[in-house]
């Protein structure tokens, strides 16, 4: 055997050495940690529920007189357990929420909506199908009943419209808002309790009285804006009319003074075939 082979067989000893060194030292066999891992834990996620909603929830007092819209959002828990982290999760929270505000302001666009209050619940369901696992002897299909139960994760949401405005309805195809003549209900016990003695007297029903009162005034703003709304349609529909009518008569006199044309046209052509 030669030196030269003798040399390559040292060096590859050498290598083999230090890789060995290499794995006693668990430089391959450890697990670097997973960044953003899956969430496998229900009460994790409940506690995202919690401390989400309660971050975007509303910082606004006294709204119980105010209206307000309930949405809920359930979901699948074998589509969340182990297949979202903890920012998607955040994510798709947000993201119901602001679809749900979205969808109440599109309906309502004279309020502003902001998430009151929420409800968070753990809620399986029992889905019956019908598989065909074959066929009898007679060649009809064979049914095999199949049940599977899927958990859900509920979570209800209810807005509120903090400017305390009346619903929007459609009355002929014009849009106003819900009239709402009734006392506060705070006020008509107040009234009841007091046996039409005076209630101005007392703190508690003297505000009640003023809310009522700055009630009544909103609602008299908003129909005196409807008022003006609808006189500047009329307004503008009497100018469409006008010009409608205009060029109803310019197009009639232009049509008029084609068939003169035509019709001299027409008496040259016959008097020249005349002569």
């Amino acid at each position: 055997m030669s030196e030269a082979s003798t040399g390559i067989i040292t060096a590859k000893r050498k290598e083999l050495a230090s890789r060995m060194s290499l794995l006693d030292t668990d430089l391959y066999t450890q697990e670097k940690p997973t960044e953003d891992p899956k969430v496998l834990d229900l009460s994790i996620l409940k506690d995202y529920v919690q401390k989400v909603l309660t971050f975007h929830s509303t910082k606004k007092e006294n709204l119980e007189n105010h209206r307000t819209w309930s949405y809920v959002f359930d979901v699948e828990l074998r589509h969340v357990l182990g297949k979202v982290n903890e920012p998607q999760w955040v994510a798709m929270l947000e993201a119901q929420m602001q679809w749900a505000i979205d969808t109440i302001t599109g309906d309502q666009p004279n309020g502003k909506w902001e998430l009151n209050n929420f409800e968070v619940k753990m809620e399986s369901r029992v889905f019956n199908r019908r598989r065909t696992v074959g066929r009898d002897d007679k060649g009809k299909a064979q049914l095999q009943n199949i049940s599977q139960q899927i958990d859900y994760l509920l979570i209800g949401m209810q807005f509120v419209d903090i400017k305390g405005e009346l619903d929007m309805i459609n009355e002929m195809g014009r849009p106003t808002t819900r009239k709402n003549n009734q006392l506060d209900p705070k006020l008509i016990q107040a009234l009841l309790q007091n046996k039409g003695q005076s209630v101005v007297s007392n703190p508690e029903t003297e505000m009640l009285v003023k809310s009522q009162e700055e009630r009544i005034a909103n609602q008299q703003e908003q129909l005196k804006r409807q008022n003006d709304e609808i006189s500047l349609q009329k307004d503008m529909i009497e100018e469409m009319k006008a010009k409608q009518d205009k060029t109803n008569d310019l197009m009639a006199a232009l049509m008029t003074e084609l068939k003169q044309q035509r019709t001299t046209a027409e008496t040259k052509t016959s008097r020249r075939k005349r002569s």
